[in-house]
């Protein structure tokens, strides 16, 4: 059977072994290339990935799923892009630097599946965007998000973000109840919308040049 490594978009292990467990010709058998629409899982997860691939026959069986070979391309087999993709991190435009880094390491270490960890720094991100605000903001976070309401640096909406964003931060961190992973998305749907309104959309305002 056909072998080959990739990192699993799946469990994330980085260059795991997948096997080919089944082929279909999107045409009849013919002399040359043959595009083969292959599956194959993971060894480690179980969990299927697919690609487009071409087969030149009769240099290599048909059969993937039955023929030991090296599924990579070269001079006999060229392989397409396997499906689906690893996740990404998923990060707004115009963050300042220090906002970016810290919602950048949120992101990977939830799709990383660390719960905790990824609650306690989409949290962080939430302080360094505040921070962003008013750099010589002092107390609590609740006490710079109030503060920050109050002299209309966030409006009332942000607010509310910004507190969903630090309760759920502690609750993830502590994980007692245990935290689901759905309550981590949404801890990361509320920190992006909160970053995309302070940051992203004003960011995309033309420069008004000077009246």
């Amino acid at each position: 059977m056909a072998t080959f490594s990739i990192k699993c978009p799946h469990c994330l292990r980085d260059n795991t072994s997948f096997t080919v467990a089944g082929s279909r010709l999107h045409a009849a058998k013919k002399q040359g290339f043959n595009s083969v629409e292959t599956f194959a899982t993971c060894n480690a997860c179980r969990r299927g990935i697919c690609a487009t691939v071409q087969v030149s026959y009769p240099a290599v069986a048909i059969e993937l799923e039955t023929t030991a070979v090296l599924l990579v391309t070269g001079p006999h087999l060229l392989v397409g892009e396997w499906l689906p993709r690893p996740p990404l991190p998923d990060i707004p435009d115009h963050l300042p630097a220090s906002v970016a880094k810290a919602y950048t390491e949120a992101e990977q270490l939830r799709i990383a599946g660390f719960r905790g960890p990824a609650g306690n720094a989409y949290r962080r991100a939430l302080e360094s965007a505040l921070k962003e605000v008013d750099p010589d903001l002092k107390g609590s976070l609740y006490a710079r998000i109030e503060k920050l309401t109050e002299t209309g640096l966030l409006t009332k909406n942000l607010r509310d973000f910004a507190h969903r964003i630090r309760n759920l931060g502690n609750e993830a961190s502590h994980e007692t109840p245990i935290v689901e992973d759905d309550e981590i998305d949404s801890l990361a749907i509320f920190t992006k919308l909160f970053l995309m309104y302070q940051f992203t959309l004003p960011g995309m305002l033309p420069v008004r040049a000077a009246e």
